[in-house]
């Protein structure tokens, strides 16, 4: 399992080269977000991380 540094420019390509799972941490819920409670945000990341893993 890929974890640390994963995001949803480089997720696909750990599961491509072999990766069974990835871990997303800060690249889909940074600390600032969720201080800010920028929820907004945080919905927009997960779903830029779900559709990159759909193509």
């Amino acid at each position: 399992m890929a974890s640390g540094g994963v995001n949803a420019d480089n997720a696909a390509a750990y599961l491509a080269h072999g990766a069974a799972a990835v871990c997303a941490g800060t690249g889909v819920v940074p600390p600032d977000a969720v201080a800010n409670g920028d929820w907004a945000e945080v919905t927009r990341r997960a779903k830029s991380f779900m559709a990159a893993l759909a193509r």
